[in-house]
């Protein structure tokens, strides 16, 4: 999608609060911003924080209970 459209359609979604349309901005390509989140989510965060883990390998389904 061009930059143009999506500032028309922040204009139109903000009622004229956010106005971009004369703007000499220019938005980032997916590509560069799959690479930036990549390069930060492979930090190492500091001591004291819990990295977030993935869920990717769980099995989903109904839990199994024992009968007692």
């Amino acid at each position: 999608v061009k930059d143009d459209v999506i500032f028309e359609h922040l204009y139109e979604l903000s009622d004229g609060k956010l106005n971009l349309l004369q703007s000499s901005e220019e938005l980032l390509n997916t590509t560069d911003l799959l690479r930036t989140n990549k390069r930060i989510s492979n930090k190492i965060s500091p001591a004291g924080q819990p990295k977030i883990q993935s869920n990717k390998n769980a099995k989903v389904g109904k839990p199994k209970y024992k009968k007692q």
